[in-house]
């Protein structure tokens, strides 16, 4: 009895401590679109969030966090980053995923705002990637919908790329 009693409270305690595979993936995620806005800083941007944003006139140039929108579900949605500079706007979605998940199965659902919903909100749209737990064709996969999106439109306005390809890119770009 004393023994079942201690391994409950081993149990119990291990729980208290674990985190939830869900709030690890995001933790690990808060974690991406924090490094997305620094590498947005390095440009002279100052963060702030929506709300504080709109408190303090629209201040311009900008990185404004969980921007609001209305997804393709018609729910509230929050951007990861919105930046302004100058009369250039672009929208940021940033996705990780360190293990294998579902991530990737989202993609869908994200391309569709992209094109339905944040694009009326930004010049140019792009989702960053991290991690090694989503599958190359998954990315592959919203890589190719953003190039024939591009082309039928005659703009490259939306954009899908690996973190390592969003730093150039941003440079080039604001």
């Amino acid at each position: 009895d004393y023994i079942r009693r201690q391994r409950q409270m081993c149990i119990r305690d291990r729980d208290r401590n674990m985190k939830s595979g869900g709030a690890k993936a995001n933790a690990s995620g808060q974690q991406h679109e924090n490094i997305v806005q620094l590498i947005a800083q390095r440009h002279g941007l100052e963060t702030y969030r929506y709300k504080d944003w709109v408190k303090q006139g629209h201040p311009n140039p900008a990185i404004i966090t969980r921007y609001p929108y209305e997804s393709i579900y018609a729910t509230d949605g929050y951007g990861d980053a919105y930046i302004l500079s100058g009369r250039k706007s672009i929208w940021i979605e940033a996705k990780r995923q360190t293990v294998s998940g579902s991530v990737d199965e989202k993609y869908p659902y994200v391309f569709h705002n992209m094109i339905e919903e944040w694009i009326h909100l930004a010049d140019k749209v792009v989702v960053v990637f991290d991690g090694t737990g989503m599958k190359d064709t998954a990315v592959d996969w919203i890589k190719d919908q953003c190039r024939e999106y591009n082309r039928m439109n005659g703009k490259k306005v939306v954009h899908a790329m690996r973190l390592h390809e969003f730093i150039p890119w941003l440079d080039k770009t604001i």
